[in-house]
């Protein structure tokens, strides 16, 4: 039995080091794969899983460490598979309804009007419509245009400054510190990743600090502005925490916006865009 096992634990090494994800294009687009696992290698995963649960169960357990890792590791394997498919199955119902659909891209100029009429320049509105809405269209709702009550109300509050001066405070070769001037973050961040992007080019590595300012918006913003020029992009931002008098100590602990963008060659980038609690 234990040579049996033994050799099960070989064969899962084995197929595992070869299984790979495959993509298939997107209706005709060939330049937006979804990736899917083979029909016969979900039925090898599920099999793979039965083979470790028996062992696990068996009286006989003599590698009862290396099976663990592998009961880890095939669940994890089949939570990802089942998350994917489900994320792309959404993603290709509401691609049609917002990529390819001429209303969303009538709302941009109708956003925009929103913040120019509460004094917010041309410019700078068209430039968080645009952000706001390309949110909506890769389904981030919560950092999309659902913000712009939010934020017309912080505005007409007098919390947020719609016409800030963005400025320079220090530079460096490879580094640039920014002043929001009391405005939303969205503008320094976005002047200043587009700085430093060029700055990584000449020096290969710059880093940008911006202070003074409010909602910076999903981290990832900045790392696709990266990622779009050929360029790794790491975004962290801090965040401002309310508490009443009855909230728990543990509400202290929460995850700051964070996101790295890495980008493929030819494939689809990698990028990673959280936070939360």
């Amino acid at each position: 039995k234990e040579a049996k096992q033994e050799q099960t634990l070989k064969e899962l090494n084995a197929r595992w080091s070869t299984i790979e994800f495959v993509m298939t294009p997107y209706k005709d687009q060939k330049d937006i794969p979804l990736l899917k696992l083979m029909e016969e290698d979900f039925e090898v995963l599920e099999a793979d899983q039965l083979s470790v649960q028996s062992i696990l169960a068996s009286r006989y357990n003599f590698w009862k460490a290396d099976v663990g890792v592998w009961q880890t590791e095939l669940t994890a394997i089949a939570d990802v598979v089942q998350n994917l498919t489900e994320i792309q199955r959404t993603w290709s119902y509401l691609e049609p309804l917002f990529i390819g659909s001429e209303e969303v891209k009538k709302e941009l100029p109708d956003d925009a009007r929103l913040f120019e009429a509460i004094d917010m320049s041309r410019v700078d509105a068209e430039v968080l419509a645009k952000i706001l809405n390309i949110n909506d269209q890769r389904c981030l709702f919560s950092h999309g245009t659902q913000q712009v009550p939010y934020y017309l109300q912080k505005i007409k509050d007098g919390d947020v400054n719609p016409r800030p001066n963005i400025s320079v405070v220090s530079e460096a070769p490879g580094t640039l510190v920014m002043d929001g001037d009391g405005g939303l973050g969205y503008f320094p961040c976005y002047e200043g990743t587009k700085r430093i992007i060029e700055k990584a080019r000449q020096g290969g590595v710059a880093v940008l600090t911006t202070r003074n300012h409010q909602h910076v918006g999903s981290a990832g913003n900045y790392t696709r502005m990266a990622v779009a020029e050929d360029c790794i992009g790491i975004s962290a931002s801090s965040y401002r925490s309310f508490f009443s008098p009855n909230s728990s100590v543990y509400d202290v602990v929460d995850a700051s916006p964070m996101s790295i963008g890495i980008p493929a060659g030819d494939q689809p980038p990698l990028v990673m865009d959280m936070g939360g609690p």
